[in-house]
């Protein structure tokens, strides 16, 4: 079964899914290090960060992860809307 999650991508195109709950501190490093960050949809058995291992994979160069999901929504940066 498919949840919704937080996808973090990073400038080196590396990716993480964290929890919802994360957002309000994920926008702050996304602001400082011009991460983006989607809402997806992404069954339950992918790899999930709490913080802490989040914190520890963002800073390994050699974290690698394969993340199958749908992309819902971009959260950060928010995107430009048409005037």
């Amino acid at each position: 079964m498919n949840k919704n999650y937080l996808m973090i991508k990073t400038q080196d195109k590396r990716e993480f899914l964290a929890p919802q709950d994360l957002l309000n501190d994920l926008k702050e490093f996304a602001k400082l290090f011009k991460a983006e960050i989607y809402l997806v949809s992404s069954a339950e058995n992918n790899p999930k960060l709490n913080l802490n291992k989040l914190i520890a994979a963002l800073c390994n160069p050699d974290f690698q992860s394969s993340i199958a999901c749908q992309i819902k929504k971009k959260l950060f940066p928010e995107p430009k809307q048409k005037a």
